[in-house]
């Protein structure tokens, strides 16, 4: 069965066992699933004339000649072989390899698998791989190169796929009709093509075939759970709340955040449930909409509940609303996990009764039993950082609630139309007037010295710096700056002068907060994090961001970190350290100090990164995508949501007559519940 333990399979005992579950693989399913990530393709057989210089290509050659081994310096041997392809004459060069001069024979035929490079005049080839005779097949052959762990090799990892394919058949969950359509092959025919290929052709068709049965089964895990839901919602369309929050603010509205503000009463004022999502910069003024809609919320007669990612994050919310909203008449409440019991107690009778309006919070939220008759809208804040079914289970305290999602992270269209299609999406790109752009610069380690400097002469102004480290503790195994050396460095030696901070996602929500709130009241003049204030930080005086290793984060994730300065009138500076001087490292931080248009970053991002990395790691609220990858693999999901779309509505199947296709369909649920 595919959903066996993977012990079931000839060769892989218990310690086995647990050498795959470091790379999540538990069940026969996860292990046919283990894909190759690259290929060997040595069916392109070439001689030294048409050699080619830019990729791996498979030569066939005579041994002419052994040389002699060469000590280059200490731990290094080198032995160069003459070969010839029948015309010509050329060389390999083997490093730290004194056996093979036992396993090569003169006048032996051989076959090369690498990329060779002109030297002194010859073709050279530097440690290919050397077929014999005898493994012309293998020679000639495509070869897939599997991910792996510690003391499993490639042969091992090999020969355990094959055995579960020689046991195992993988359902077919894409329905027939759509496979002939889109001349896709079976899941299983799929998976054996990928692990047994003949043709680099049929591997790219075997993987288009699984992508559009895992974006088929994500469409419709989707499209059911907003089925569930349905469409009916309450009319809220009383304005004289959110009328005099704008007559009291001490600025107007934008153009972006007019039109989003029009978007959100037209939806409130409907019948039909609000799905709206507002997507715009850091510090467009997203944060203000949510307020607004709230109010409205409550002049109608209902509660609304909004939920952020970090403790942080919501206890700025809840200040905010606080000193916004209580002059109106509107109690506001605060829930989040350092809540004491008896004060947790109290916030919750308070909304039950409806003696608190708005309730803000943290995954709090959703984890209490709340009295959710009343609950007219639920705000979700920084959207991505939630699970799909952390915001379902938010939603499901009162179905017919509007729903209001917010992020910074803006994102591509072409992505927001797939992955939120049932979803109105309104999109904030002007931002205040008087905000102004971050100058940003990129150094490498030569450049240390000099940064270190200037922040010593920005400290002297009087305002503050944040300073963000990839680590939290020192990795052996990783050359990083680690937040915690970093904060004894600048506390004891640096800039000791100053008072200097530590904040990271280890700490204790108490401590964080404390943190936070003497960074705020500048009793720290430097703060030292990893990515915790990526997310709604916001200190006025601090202007100057310094990232260490910055190549080590997405572009997403640097320019919300970019977004904590630059939030008063003075003027911001970023600096993003880089050891690494490689040129696609360069041209990706490059991207940050040409512009600051987040939308621009964010299509930049992906195209460099691939979607499937757009959001992070286990973060984006989107069940990993196991084969398919949202930039690259964009018209399959396309196609996959066409066709999802039409099944739900009845015009080709009912998903339950399609019994493997449920059945893919509810593991693929289970797997966003994961997330």
């Amino acid at each position: 069965m595919i959903h066996s333990s993977i012990k079931t399979i000839s060769g892989i005992g218990d310690k086995t066992a647990e050498k795959l579950k470091k790379m999540h693989i538990t069940v026969v399913e996860d292990l046919l699933y283990t894909l190759p990530y690259r290929y060997e393709d040595g069916t392109h057989l070439r001689d030294f004339a048409h050699a080619d210089f830019d990729h791996n290509r498979t030569y066939r050659v005579r041994l002419l000649k052994k040389g002699n081994i060469r000590y280059l310096k200490k731990g290094l041997k080198l032995q160069q072989f003459t070969v010839t392809d029948g015309v010509d004459v050329g060389e390999i060069a083997l490093f730290n390899m004194p056996f093979m001069d036992r396993k090569l024979r003169i006048d032996d035929v051989y076959y090369l698998y690498g990329k060779p490079k002109y030297f002194k005049g010859k073709i050279q080839f530097t440690g290919p791989k050397i077929y014999t005779e005898d493994e012309k097949k293998a020679a000639l052959s495509i070869t897939p190169i599997y991910p792996l762990v510690e003391g499993i090799g490639q042969g091992s990892m090999k020969k355990y796929i094959q055995n579960a394919l020689s046991d195992v058949e993988v359902p077919s969950i894409v329905p027939a009709y759509l496979r002939k359509r889109y001349g896709l092959l079976t899941e299983d025919e799929a998976i054996r093509t990928l692990h047994r290929p003949d043709s680099m052709e049929a591997v790219n068709r075997a993987r288009q075939s699984l992508v559009f049965s895992e974006f088929l089964c994500f469409q419709l895990a989707l499209g059911r759970f907003d089925e569930k839901r349905g469409h009916e919602g309450f009319v809220m369309d009383h304005e004289e709340l959110s009328d005099a929050i704008l007559s009291g603010l001490p600025f107007e509205l934008t153009d972006g955040q007019e039109a989003a503000w029009e978007d959100i009463k037209d939806d409130m004022a409907s019948p039909r449930r609000m799905e709206r999502l507002v997507q715009g910069d850091v510090g467009s003024g997203k944060t203000i909409l949510a307020f607004l809609a709230m109010a409205r919320a409550v002049a109608s007669g209902y509660q609304a509940m909004m939920m952020a990612p970090t403790e942080i994050l919501a206890r700025q919310h809840y200040e905010d609303a606080f000193q916004l909203l209580l002059p109106l008449g509107v109690r506001v409440e605060l829930l989040t996990g350092s809540t004491k019991p008896a004060k947790r107690r109290e916030i919750l009778d308070h909304f039950k009764t409806g003696a608190c309006d708005i309730l803000i919070g943290t995954h709090a939220l959703f984890e209490e039993d709340i009295d959710a008759e009343r609950i007219g809208l639920t705000v979700t804040d920084e959207q991505h950082r939630f699970g799909v079914m952390q915001r379902e289970r938010l939603q499901e305290k009162q179905s017919k609630s509007d729903r209001l999602i917010m992020t910074a992270t803006p994102i591509p269209r072409s992505l927001g139309i797939v992955m939120y299609g049932n979803t109105d999406i309104s999109s904030i790109r002007t931002m205040p007037k008087g905000r102004k752009a971050v100058e940003t610069t990129v150094i490498g380690d030569e450049g240390l010295e000099g940064a270190y400097a200037f922040i010593e002469r920005f400290l002297q102004t009087g305002q503050q710096v944040y300073v963000v480290c990839p680590l939290i503790e020192e990795n052996p195994d990783l050359s990083l700056h680690a937040a915690e050396s970093v904060y004894r460095y600048f506390k004891r030696t640096r800039f000791k002068r100053y008072g200097v901070g530590l904040i990271h996602g280890q700490q204790s929500p108490e401590e964080k907060n404390a943190v936070m709130e003497a960074f705020q009241a500048n009793d720290y003049q430097i703060l030292i994090s990893t990515t915790v204030i990526e997310v709604g930080v916001n200190v006025v005086n601090a202007n100057l961001l310094f990232v260490f290793d910055a190549d080590r984060f997405g572009l997403a994730t640097l320019h919300q970190l970019r977004g904590r300065v630059g939030r008063g009138d003075n003027k911001a500076y970023c600096i993003l350290h880089s050891s690494n001087r490689s040129l696609k490292s360069q041209q990706r931080l490059g991207i940050l100090a040409q512009s600051s248009d987040g939308f621009y970053i964010a299509e930049e991002d992906m195209k460099l990164r691939g979607g499937g990395d757009f959001f992070g790691t286990r973060q984006s609220g989107i069940a990993n995508f196991r084969v398919g990858d949202l930039f690259e693999d964009m018209d399959i999901m396309r196609y996959a949501k066409i066709e999802s779309d039409a099944i739900l509505k009845g015009g080709h199947l009912n998903v339950s007559e399609e019994p493997d296709l449920l059945a893919g369909v509810e593991a693929y649920e289970e797997r966003i519940r994961g997330v």
